[in-house]
């Protein structure tokens, strides 16, 4: 198992004007986390693209070990953002925000191209996909979507982002991060593989259900060169 970290964190805010100040606490942290903190390999912020849900923010992030993830929590203003969903009368939240931690089989389901911030103002394909498992299915599954991550990374050179990890609270609960230069290579190029093919063929019975999010980049990184 990697110690590498990898969450999802989703916040519903009650209103456009909440929405836009959480994205501008949340921007300010996404640059001083690309500047200022090398513990931390991925911070971007994104909306969903469902126009029925343009008041809930995403946000990826990444750190290499806890240490690095409980030093960025202890940072000024994350706490100050921290405590600005907390307040009442009135919340900024329209529900309770989820944050989802993640971990990888191995260091190797997890891969991120340099050259994806250079697609971060090209409208890139994003999706995070909830993927459920009968008992014991998830375990079955793992050589297989180690397949689609690593033909994702030597053949695929639209996919720019992708990642395969494990729900800390659900072992039977898989995540996938993706990022595509376009919704047609997506559709073009990586849903065709081989190894998309093989996965779905052997282990699509073993699921429970599947939930795909359609995400908008608007700020943050998805690479840090090391």
């Amino acid at each position: 198992m990697s110690e590498r970290i990898l969450i999802v964190a989703i916040v519903p805010l009650s209103s456009t004007e909440a929405r836009d100040d959480a994205l501008r606490q949340l921007s300010f942290g996404a640059e001083h986390a690309l500047i200022k903190e090398p513990g931390t390999s991925k911070y971007a912020i994104f909306l969903s693209r469902d126009p029925e849900k343009q008041n809930t923010i995403y946000v990826i992030e990444e750190y290499p070990f806890k240490a690095d993830f409980d030093a960025h929590m202890a940072l000024p203003h994350v706490q100050k953002l921290v405590s600005w969903m907390s307040a009442t009368n009135p919340s900024p939240l329209a529900g309770t925000p989820s944050t989802h931690f993640l971990s990888l089989p191995s260091d190797d389901f997890l891969f991120s191209r340099a050259k994806v911030s250079e697609h971060k103002e090209k409208d890139p394909w994003v999706i995070i996909a909830e993927l459920g498992y009968h008992p014991g299915g998830s375990a079955t599954s793992i050589p297989y979507w180690q397949g689609v991550v690593s033909e994702g990374r030597e053949n695929e050179e639209g996919t720019l982002v992708y990642g395969l990890a494990r729900d800390s609270e659900d072992r039977e609960k898989l995540w996938t991060v993706e990022v595509y230069e376009s919704e047609a290579y997506l559709k073009d190029v990586h849903v065709k593989s081989t190894a998309i093919a093989e996965s779905i063929k052997n282990t699509k019975h073993l699921r429970t259900g599947l939930t795909w999010t359609f995400l908008k980049w608007t700020d943050g990184f998805l690479h840090k060169d090391t």
